[in-house]
């Protein structure tokens, strides 16, 4: 450990720097990425609400897969907003169901700024 020339404490305080810092191009990346994803896939569908800053506040998108998994096993399905991203705190929800193999089928994902009942509104 005396010959590695930081501490555990100051890489983790640069890699926390290195992410702010490109936080501000991921909306932009975060929109390229979909534009390339949409470009491969005709079915995919995406909606961002932005922030009065420009910054994404809600997030929502779905393969053609998943959109044609819905329309057959869409019957009944949980949504669940538990987890949340490390750098941005947000919620991450997931649109779930199960096909007629008892399969896990996931039919849509949302990233979402809070979980108030304006946002789910907007989801929904």
């Amino acid at each position: 450990m005396s010959n590695v020339p930081f501490t555990k404490r100051a890489l983790r305080g640069l890699c926390g720097k290195i992410s702010r810092e490109q936080a501000d191009d991921d909306v932009r990346k975060t929109m390229d990425a979909f534009a390339e994803l949409g470009a491969k896939d005709i079915g995919l569908y995406y909606r961002v609400q932005p922030d009065e800053d420009s910054r994404i506040r809600n997030l929502l998108w779905s393969t053609g897969s998943s959109r044609a998994q819905y329309h057959f096993f869409g019957d009944a399905i949980t949504f669940d907003t538990t987890y949340r991203t490390d750098l941005y705190d947000m919620p991450f929800g997931l649109f779930v169901g199960v096909n007629n193999h008892f399969q896990t089928m996931i039919f849509g994902v949302v990233l979402v700024r809070d979980e108030i009942v304006e946002t789910f509104q907007w989801v929904h």
